[in-house]
């Protein structure tokens, strides 16, 4: 959006980032790359050279999720990848807030990114391919206007977090649908 600054305060410090941050993005962050790869991917981001992917798994058996995303070049040479176990309420927990998760993820990356560079101040705009549609729909374009469409009830704190993230960090979302696995 323009016009609008995103949030950038002088005691976000790269290098203690995850001990400034919550408990709950420390963890889905758990590693950084070093400040040379954050620049090289924050100066693809303003060239709009980045794509992005994002993936959830889900093991019905063990009751256990996990995400992840990558960053890479047009040129499909990987910048950099993330990924998390998925926290969830152990009866609803599925492969839906997996994929929202990996999603949420990557959209704490982004703010790192906004948060600790002063200069990197324009809109990110960026292209995610997803393979879920339910996940492509509530995660990168925000909720609906009905408040508790089926499958999003359970998964509403994820959708806005993801929401407030992008808003606070002018990050626009261009979903992509790819066919998974099950979709032959």
């Amino acid at each position: 959006p323009r016009g609008i600054v995103p949030i950038v305060s002088e005691e976000w410090d790269e290098e203690n980032y995850l001990d400034q941050c919550t408990g709950q993005e420390a963890r889905i962050l758990h590693t950084l790359p070093s400040r040379e790869e954050n620049e090289r991917i924050i100066q693809g981001l303003q060239r709009d050279q980045i794509v992005a992917a994002t993936d959830g798994s889900f093991d019905p058996h063990r009751r256990c999720a996990a995400c992840s995303w990558v960053l890479f070049s047009r040129q499909d040479q990987t910048m950099v990848s993330g990924g998390c176990p998925v926290d969830g309420d152990y009866e609803t927990l599925d492969s839906y807030r997996a994929e929202l998760e990996g999603i949420r993820s990557l959209s704490y990356y982004l703010r790192f990114l906004r948060r600790t560079n002063k200069t990197f101040d324009q809109a990110i705009r960026l292209t995610v391919w997803v393979d879920n549609e339910q996940a492509l729909r509530y995660g990168t374009t925000g909720p609906p206007n009905d408040p508790s469409p089926d499958g999003l009830l359970n998964e509403s704190d994820i959708v806005a977090d993801i929401q407030d993230v992008s808003k606070d960090s002018m990050i626009e979302w261009n979903g992509q649908h790819v066919k998974s696995h099950q979709e032959g």
